[in-house]
């Protein structure tokens, strides 16, 4: 799952702030959604060191979110920017 995340780096500005979160489905005891976006955030953070950007992390309100979602043994990653969660309030993520 980790090597999907080079897309995504790609689509990471530099400057721009970003925040993973990781939602399953399952799995119930056996996977941390917390420890997830932890491992998660911090490869994203490492790819985009090492393409030369200057990552900043924000959890609140940050420019791009790349969510994980994982249902069973399927897995789905996007990306979503800031101009559309505020175009679209209905795209929501936890």
């Amino acid at each position: 799952m980790k090597n999907r995340l080079y897309r995504f780096a790609d689509r990471i500005s530099d400057g721009e702030s970003f925040c993973v979160r990781f939602e399953r489905r399952g799995f119930k005891g056996l996977i941390s959604s917390k420890e997830m976006e932890h491992q998660l955030g911090g490869h994203l953070y490492l790819i985009l060191k090492q393409q030369g950007k200057s990552p900043k992390v924000n959890l609140e309100d940050p420019d791009k979110i790349v969510t994980v979602q994982q249902l069973g043994n399927l897995i789905g990653i996007s990306l979503i920017d800031k101009e559309l969660r505020h175009k679209y309030p209905q795209v929501r993520v936890k």
